[in-house]
């Protein structure tokens, strides 16, 4: 039940509730509807909002098809980060583009991937994080912190 968010009777803004949704676990299985979120929700599987009298503050989240990306981690014993065997699944809403991200050639040991590599970057350091636009367009076999910065010295010392 998708609601304006009015309360009839009174013509006043009401509480509405509905799904949440993230690009690494899509649209939550909740319900729709005026008032509070149920209390039977699971945690972080509802949100609740204001109505207005213009527009419903909880419209249907509407999904596009879903992509994948890969998540590395940074093997300290090798010194690289290294690109996780299987992908992970992203979700997305309808009207939006697919996008992956990995660490970059500045990213350090203590770098994290953004939503295990789903979705744009978050740290907008130059070299930390590289991003991409297409389904498994972050993949590579690794990725070193160090390496060009590696290859520009040693090329100016021999």
């Amino acid at each position: 039940e998708l609601s304006s968010g009015i309360n009839a009777e009174y013509g006043a803004p009401t509480k509405c509730f509905g799904p949440t949704f993230s690009v690494l676990g899509g649209v939550t299985n909740s319900t729709y509807g005026c008032g509070e979120c149920p209390t039977d929700a699971a945690k972080d599987a509802c949100v609740t909002c204001d109505g207005a009298a213009d527009s419903a503050c909880n419209p249907e989240i509407i999904t596009a098809d879903n992509y994948e990306c890969y998540d590395y981690s940074y093997n300290a014993e090798k010194g690289v980060f290294a690109i996780q065997k299987d992908p992970i699944t992203c979700h997305r809403k309808n009207g939006t583009d697919v996008h992956c991200n990995k660490p970059g050639v500045n990213a350090t040991e203590t770098y994290t991937s953004n939503d295990k590599g789903c979705g744009p970057c978050t740290n907008t350091t130059a070299g930390v994080c590289v991003a991409c636009d297409e389904t498994r367009c972050n993949s590579a076999v690794t990725v070193t912190a160090f390496l060009l910065p590696l290859a520009a010295l040693l090329y100016t010392l021999f």
